[in-house]
């Protein structure tokens, strides 16, 4: 179960969300003003959490994924930065 809260009383202020991720890691993510949106958010995170640790997302595809679709030139700068 995600917890949602508000980090200062004052109005207007977001609402702030921790939740597990598919690792066990507490993770931490900025909601909504609207307290309602805000859980649907957490609920959504939760979700996606859930089916990674069973396997129905699988992580490292994922991953691999957002590798395959950056350009060509990030590769190759994070390739000359690792060289030294």
């Amino acid at each position: 179960m995600a917890s949602i809260y508000r980090r200062s009383k004052k109005k207007g202020t977001p609402y702030t969300i921790q939740f597990l991720d598919h690792e066990g890691n507490r993770k931490t993510e900025l909601g909504f003003t609207d307290k309602g949106l805000s859980e649907q958010l957490a609920a959504r995170l939760e979700t996606e959490a859930r089916l990674r640790r069973t396997g129905m997302i699988d992580a490292d595809q994922e991953k691999f994924l957002g590798q395959r679709n950056s350009p060509i030139q990030a590769h190759l700068d994070a390739f000359k930065s690792s060289l030294g």
